[in-house]
């Protein structure tokens, strides 16, 4: 692929993650409904009035509720602190 660089990557991804929402809310009217399917690692935000549905199989949710659990009863580990349980 010529010419391709992280840089031009993270411009194209930007460009789409505005695109996406400022489209909708220009082509979609209030008593519209509409549907969009995509992954979860876009960064898009949708504009105020847009109700969004997140789905997701059954396994990645617990998934997710186990990294987020973890992350409470563990709150220092991503600062490099060892938590005292866990030091030898």
């Amino acid at each position: 692929m010529t010419g391709f660089t992280p840089e031009s990557y993270t411009e194209a991804s930007k460009n789409r993650d505005e695109f996406i929402p400022n489209h909708i809310d220009e082509t979609l009217k209030a008593d519209e409904i509409g549907i969009l399917f995509m992954g979860e690692q876009y960064k898009i935000k949708f504009p105020a009035e847009v109700e969004v549905f997140y789905v997701s199989p059954p396994a990645l949710d617990e998934i997710k509720r186990w990294l987020r659990d973890q992350e409470v009863q563990h709150p220092n580990k991503d600062n490099g602190e060892v938590d005292k349980d866990e030091s030898v």
